[in-house]
């Protein structure tokens, strides 16, 4: 059982600190500002940073996010989960991606860079310079893999229940691997995706959302028989 906690607002405007792992398949900066992890990536690609020091994912694992986007469209916050750092282009893992349009909150299911399907989640779309709260949590059982999803406004109180979706495709991703974060730009992006914050919990540890929480048992994703 492991947590990680990380707030950006710690670290100095300016270069990222050694201790984020960064790749793109388009370099664009990647700094430190205002206290948030600031991300462009303005040529339809991907650009994600790992902490390495952060829990590898295994069993129930649980993810948290605080951020926001400066222009909601086309540039768009990522938390990656059972990631690889090999490349933007070759890593495998899940990308949970917060939209502005009516499926807002997809799961990208990508295997050595080749996005293999897409499961949709229906919750408030992106709105630009607002900030956000994700939190994401994965269940590895025989034969498929579940997820709960939940966003709301930083601002507002943290919903009770996850909605629920499963993957039970022959090449879900089982194994265990690392967390990650980023964006997603558009061809024409011209935003910033800036993550405040990130949490991270494994083996059935809930991810925190502050630094130095107790740890809780969290609520089951699934109360009824599948």
């Amino acid at each position: 059982m492991a947590q990680y906690f990380a707030d950006f607002s710690d670290y100095p405007d300016g270069p990222l600190p050694s201790s984020i792992v960064r790749i793109w398949d388009v370099v664009d900066a990647v700094t430190i500002v205002n206290g948030c992890l600031s991300f462009r990536d303005s040529a339809n690609r991907r650009a994600i940073a790992y902490i390495p020091d952060a829990p590898k994912t295994s069993g129930v694992t649980e993810a948290y996010m605080r951020y926001h986007s400066t222009v909601a469209v086309k540039t768009i916050p990522m938390l990656v989960l059972r990631g690889t750092v090999a490349s933007v282009n070759g890593a495998s893992g899940y990308q949970v991606l917060h939209h502005r349009d009516n499926t807002a909150l997809e799961i990208r299911r990508r295997i050595i860079g080749a996005e293999s399907s897409r499961f949709a989640f229906f919750y408030a779309p992106l709105l630009a310079n607002t900030v956000y709260c994700m939190r994401v949590r994965v269940e590895t059982e025989p034969g498929l893999v579940r997820f709960g999803a939940k966003v709301w406004a930083a601002d507002t109180i943290e919903p009770d229940n996850f909605t629920e979706l499963t993957d039970t495709a022959a090449n879900r991703i089982i194994s265990e691997g690392i967390f990650g974060f980023g964006s997603m730009g558009g061809s024409d992006s011209t935003g910033y995706v800036r993550i405040a914050a990130v949490g991270f919990g494994t083996d059935g540890d809930a991810a925190p959302t502050a630094a130095a929480v107790p740890r809780r048992a969290p609520t089951p994703l699934f109360m009824t028989p599948w």
